[in-house]
């Protein structure tokens, strides 16, 4: 039997984004990558290795992982927590699962 892999989304795929996409990078060359986790997900050890020898591979350098548990009680505590690690990445790979 074949193996089968179901996505479901929350939200209607073909709706357009409640606001703008990120830009991204035209380049992974000399980008700085970061990972944030709460540790929830055990597939993101996985991810980050992968994405981590691929984009130095390419380039790119990795500023580190930032762990995600409880930075705040609120979603404003919990952006401003991260603001420090935003300053120093090009682009952030998230993982939070619930």
């Amino acid at each position: 039997m074949p193996e089968k892999t179901t996505i479901v989304l929350p939200v209607d795929a073909e709706a357009p984004p409640e606001r703008p996409l990120a830009a991204g990078l035209e380049s992974w060359r000399g980008a700085s990558v970061g990972f944030v986790d709460n540790g929830l997900w055990r597939s993101m050890t996985t991810v980050v290795d992968t994405l981590t020898a691929y984009a130095t591979a390419q380039g790119a350098s990795i500023a580190g992982i930032m762990p995600f548990d409880h930075l705040a009680t609120d979603f404003s505590g919990q952006r401003a927590a991260l603001e420090p690690f935003a300053g120093c990445v090009d682009a952030v790979v998230v993982g939070l699962g619930n």
